[in-house]
């Protein structure tokens, strides 16, 4: 004897398998039942599950009785009845159409059916309808942020991606549609206000009657006013390659003082004309980003780009450039980068960069100081050096071989000397007193015999009160050692 397989699944906009939860875009859903062979349905129950509960109120409810018939009579005007579509000896399918359209929620559908032979099944499946609400979209001004005070509003209604017709309100005090003030309507889809002063950040509140599901949907939304461009700050790391192999990718990382769109081109600065969308094509969730630009075949060039972006009013933001290197023929280099000048730290710390991967050690005259614990392009020393001037040389291996670089390291640990300051401005017959309201003549001297001085620090105070602070440096002061400031 034959066994008996049952195949359920609800018919939306696509097929709803088993425990799986969809959207769907239509409020009739259809039950397809599938057997093997020929039955008669003597039972099903469609029931809502409840939450945090086994009970499921039936919505749809056939008595289990020995005759599809007798089944169809306990069902009022046969609302529920299933609808044999196909049937032969080797399968019977039936539909179930409910009457209405079933609310949101998660479902039991229990079905039993006997064979020709008396041979009874009984099928149960979990499945949970979830529909497509219906969807708001500014269209003006775009994502609510207008380039002037003065401004049309202009609300689309859709359902998905299609346009969706329905009677829309607004108001800046309530949600209650029925309280509501109409808005223009232009295609069904479209809703419009004219001529709207936007001062500040109102809120505006639109409601849509949506006789489809029988239901209003609402959307606040602040609406405000942008009168300037985006400013933007742009970094690339790294901005060249001297060596390793394509593809070559660098992160370029662009970040905004508001939402923004970007995009980038090689050969257009004009950004409706730019080809590369940098990142997700949604402004509001673009404000720091970093993309990545990946090339090839480009060995011995730059490769230069220019960005623009756009912000939700509109407005686009002045040109930013960046270029990219790949130069794999290009000789190691060594560059210093610590210390730039004097250093006055107890312990002076020696870094070096190199243009590739090396292996670098750091020697003077006479002995090895130190070497970079890996090869790699930064390399560091720490070392207790004596005040005054310090030579050596840093020695690298790379791909290319050994390159070398001479540097100087100048060390100063002694404070200057307690400056002296003469006030120049003071009255001769009054000591201590100046005519001008507006300044002070102040001589500061001060000596630092290793490294000299850079600036002198000032403060003035009426008592505890501080009237004025600033910085002088020596070139601010002329050979006598007067300071304009």
């Amino acid at each position: 004897m034959r066994r008996h397989y049952l195949l359920l699944a609800i018919v939306a906009a696509m097929l709803l398998l088993s425990g799986i939860a969809l959207a769907v875009s239509n409020p009739f859903q259809t039950i397809v039942v599938i057997y093997n062979e020929s039955v008669i349905i003597t039972g099903y129950n469609l029931s809502l599950r409840a939450a945090n509960s086994l009970s499921y109120p039936p919505i749809y409810l056939c008595q289990v009785t020995s005759t599809q018939a007798n089944c169809a009579s306990t069902c009022l005007n046969k609302q529920c009845h299933f609808t044999q579509v196909q049937d032969g000896v080797a399968q019977g399918v039936y539909t179930l159409r409910p009457s209405q359209r079933l609310p949101d929620g998660s479902y039991n559908f229990t079905i039993e059916a006997v064979d020709t032979l008396g041979n009874a099944k009984n099928t149960s499946q979990n499945f949970t309808l979830i529909y497509t609400p219906l969807s708001f979209i500014f269209e003006e001004p775009s994502y609510g942020v207008s380039q002037r005070s003065l401004t049309n509003v202009t609300l689309a209604t859709r359902r998905g991606t299609a346009p969706q017709n329905a009677e829309c309100r607004w108001s800046r005090a309530t949600t209650e549609f029925a309280i509501m003030a109409p808005l223009f309507q232009t295609g069904g889809s479209t809703h419009k206000l004219y001529d709207q002063n936007i001062v500040g950040n109102p809120t505006y509140h639109f409601a849509c009657n949506d006789t489809y599901y029988q239901r209003v949907w609402v959307h606040s939304a602040q609406l405000s006013v942008d009168t300037q461009r985006p400013s933007l700050s742009l970094s690339v790391n790294p901005s060249s390659y001297y060596e390793g192999s394509s593809p070559f990718t660098f992160d370029v990382r662009v970040s905004a003082d508001e939402p923004v769109l970007c995009r980038y081109d090689s050969g257009h600065d004009n950004y409706a004309d730019m080809n590369f969308i940098m990142g997700v094509n949604y402004p509001l969730a673009l404000q720091n980003k970093t993309f990545t630009v990946a090339i090839s075949d480009i060995n011995g060039r730059r490769e230069s780009y220019s960005l623009r972006c756009q912000d939700r009013a509109g407005h686009i933001s002045d040109l930013a450039a960046f270029s990219l290197y790949v130069n794999l023929t290009e000789p190691n280099a060594i560059t210093l980068e610590e210390p730039r000048g004097w250093s006055g730290a107890a312990t002076t710390a020696i870094r070096a960069s190199t243009r590739k991967t090396s292996f670098c050690q750091f020697r003077n005259a006479t002995d090895l100081l130190g070497s970079s614990q890996a090869s790699g392009k930064s390399h560091s020393i720490t070392r207790v050096l004596p005040e005054g001037e310090h030579s050596f040389s840093v020695v690298c291996e790379s791909q290319d071989g050994t390159t070398s670089q001479d540097f100087r390291v100048y060390v100063d640990r002694t404070p200057p000397t307690r400056p002296n300051v003469t006030i120049t401005s003071r009255l001769p017959q009054e000591p201590g007193y100046t005519h001008r309201r507006d300044r002070l003549d102040v001589t500061f001297s001060a000596n630092d015999t290793p490294s000299g001085i850079a600036q002198f620090n000032y403060t003035i105070k009426r008592g505890s009160t501080i009237i004025a602070r600033g910085a002088a440096t020596v070139e601010d002061c002329d050979d006598s050692g007067f300071c304009e400031t």
